[in-house]
């Protein structure tokens, strides 16, 4: 059967049947046909029921094809699907390109949908819906693993080494006029000496406003972990190599382990790095906590102090009676009670207790062994606080449950209870160098009571809880400056407490028993916080510098510490007469000045000056048998060990014996004597 178009001419034979072909004006032929008899030159032919081309290129909507098929305009095919995609491959029909829905795209393997492009242009690797959080306007990448964490990864095919960039995450700004565009970007180098195993250096850079991008990352992760801000090798978890801002904060809660900013203050570990003053620290009102652990027994009214390494417990009431049982702990565990064998003259409690010069004090009290309320003064030697003796002398009365410190050149007494169920918000003081005369300072408490604790921490006097009729959680405080001006904190104990017993150890303010209604053995405590650790860690250390005066306090200036005193310091006696005088109590040393290992003799033990500091005169030694007065008198002598070598010399003047090294038995006595000697 043949058909012809009116385009084209017959062919000159005639083809087998079933055929269908045309020629051209050309002479071209083109034969479609199942491949019967004829001697045509046709390049398609048929197999079965597909068609095919034999040779060349065929075009559509092109007369010069450029490949086998050349189509010049659209194609139109099914949709497919991920199993059977509209585009696929010889041989691999379940893997190609298909369309999962309206202005989308997707690709498969073996079956199953890889990657999909969607009408809004995101792109989804393992996932159908690329879009996890949409933000309108943005064009997303989502990987999503098959079973597990979806993963991007980088590489490059840069030879084995060290600082070698592998890959780049880069962001531009398609505004920018600049011949770079980036941003920011995130690099990963190589990092290590590990041939073929080496470690990474993670790079995050920014972009100067004006500027470029280049130079180093201004922030990085080394390959131990380390964070680098300023710095590519931080030498810490976080080198931070430039300055930081803190902004003000509340206190938090849990102090430990962390720096911030209060007030303008910064903070570490709940200790005041900043601020008014050398050294400061002061309490955390509101945060006590109940320790878990007792004293040795139900006790309230008792009196305590720290002597040396042990807080003692004195007298006091059990529940049931008054007792003058000494019990003491030692300050390394102050948990741990003992009872000393020693006893007071009588059974005291609710007294009041303070160390003057060489002596601590008890004044006053409940006198159980006489039934009443007593004026007595009684006092033990601090060298043996077991010791005790009535010294005959009283207080202006019969007062219990006061509360007695030592502010400047006075002790005072706040409040108390008279007996009767009368209580008093009166305050009185002696001065130190008489313990024993007393005055009413005119100046009264907030509310009367008693049975409170009192303790100077930081720049204040503090009054932790009391009994005016029942017991008192309330603290007061009033400036060490002024001991007569008291106010309400608002802060409160854990629970309401009096008739306690107060103790600093270390960095905490505790509260050991007391009276809740009935005795009770609780044990609370409250943190301080500090600048100076190391001074907060010696039990005694209350008082630190009131920045506006310092007067009659210590104040720390970098590692050291000096006294702002316009008076004298006594070590062992209350009236110094000299700058520092040490009062010694026993037949004992009562001074040591203890070498460095590394101390030479140009550096002497002991140095006098003028007071601009021009050296006057050197006391040193540097071995028993020797001896140097004078400055830069022996500043060359080695004792080195080696028989007499630099022994038995003494050196009196100004640079005597100044050249001598290892001359040994020679007195040189004078400005310059034996000055040229070294080895003789």
């Amino acid at each position: 059967i043949a058909r012809w178009t009116s385009n084209f001419t017959p062919p000159t034979q005639p083809y087998g049947g079933g055929q269908v072909y045309y020629k051209n004006s050309s002479g071209e032929e083109i034969s479609l046909g199942s491949g019967g008899g004829g001697s045509s030159s046709s390049l398609w032919g048929q197999n079965s029921t597909s068609l095919y081309y034999n040779g060349g290129n065929v075009g559509v909507g092109t007369s010069s094809p450029g490949s086998k098929l050349d189509i010049n305009g659209q194609i139109s095919a099914a949709l497919g699907s991920s199993a059977a995609p509209a585009y696929s491959l010889t041989g691999d029909l379940n893997t190609g390109i298909f369309s999962p829905a309206a202005d989308s795209l997707a690709l498969s393997t073996g079956g199953t949908e890889r990657l999909r492009v969607d009408s809004s242009g995101n792109i989804g690797i393992g996932t159908t819906g690329p879009v996890a959080q949409f933000v309108s306007g943005r064009t997303v990448l989502t990987v999503k693993g098959s079973t597990g964490a979806g993963v991007l990864e980088v590489t490059g095919a840069q030879a084995d080494a060290d600082a070698t960039r592998i890959g780049f995450l880069q962001y531009a700004d398609s505004n920018s006029v600049a011949a770079d565009k980036r941003l920011a970007m995130i690099t990963v180098d190589t990092q290590g000496t590990t041939s073929n195993n080496r470690g990474g250096l993670l790079g995050f850079w920014t972009k100067p406003d004006g500027g470029v991008l280049g130079g180093t990352p201004q922030m990085a992760i080394n390959n131990t972990g380390n964070v680098g801000i300023g710095t590519t090798a931080p030498n810490e978890k976080l080198d931070l190599q430039g300055r930081m801002y803190i902004a003000d904060s509340t206190l938090p809660t849990t102090t430990t382990n962390r720096l911030y900013s209060v007030a303008g203050n910064l903070y570490w570990n709940g200790s005041k790095l900043t601020g008014s003053g050398t050294t400061e620290f002061g309490l955390k009102e509101d945060e006590w906590a109940d320790t878990g652990a007792t004293i040795p027994g139900n006790l309230s009214g008792s009196q305590g102090i720290i002597i040396g390494d042990y807080v003692y417990l004195f007298g006091g009431y059990n529940g049931s009676s008054y007792v003058n049982v000494i019990y003491r702990a030692p300050i390394s565990n102050p948990t741990s009670w003992t009872n000393t064998g020693a006893v007071l003259p009588i059974s005291l409690g609710n007294s009041q207790l303070a160390v003057i010069g060489d002596y601590v004090y008890l004044f006053g009290g409940y006198n159980a062994t006489a039934s009443s309320y007593t004026n007595a003064i009684y006092r033990a030697p601090i060298s043996n606080p077991t010791s005790w003796t009535n010294t005959g002398s009283t207080i202006p009365g019969s007062i219990a449950w006061s509360q007695p410190i030592v502010v400047g050149s006075y002790i005072y007494l706040f409040g108390g209870f008279l007996g009767g169920g009368v209580y008093t918000n009166a305050i009185y003081r002696a001065p130190i160098s008489n313990p024993t005369s007393w005055t009413n300072t005119g100046a009264t408490l907030p509310s009367s009571f008693a049975y409170s604790q009192v303790s100077v921490i930081g720049n204040y006097l503090y009054l932790f809880g009391g009994y005016n009729g029942s017991p008192m959680n309330t603290v007061y405080r009033a400036p060490i400056s002024n001991p007569t001006s008291w106010v309400n904190t608002g802060a409160t104990l854990p629970g309401a407490l009096n008739s306690s017993q107060l103790f600093i150890i270390g960095n905490y303010v505790y509260l050991f028993g007391g009276g809740a209604g009935s005795s009770t053995n609780v044990i609370y405590r409250a943190p301080i916080y500090t600048n100076s650790p190391n001074l907060s860690q010696n039990p005694s250390w209350k008082m630190v510098s009131d920045t506006s005066t310092e007067s009659g306090l210590w104040v720390q200036n970098g590692t050291s510490m000096y006294s702002g005193l316009t008076g004298n310091i006594g070590l062992g006696i209350s009236n110094p007469t000299a700058k520092l005088e040490v009062a010694g109590n026993s037949d004992s040393t009562q001074m040591v000045i203890r070498a460095n290992s590394t101390q030479s003799n140009t550096n002497p033990l002991f140095k006098l000056t003028t007071s601009t500091g021009t050296e006057l005169t050197h006391l040193s030694s540097d071995n028993t048998t020797n001896i140097f007065l004078g400055t830069n008198t022996g500043r060359a002598n080695n004792v080195s060990g080696v028989g007499l070598q630099g022994l038995y010399n003494t050196f009196i003047g100004s640079s005597a014996g100044y050249g001598n090294t290892t001359g040994y038995g020679n007195l040189a006595l004078g400005y310059q004597a034996g000055y040229t000697n070294s080895t003789g």
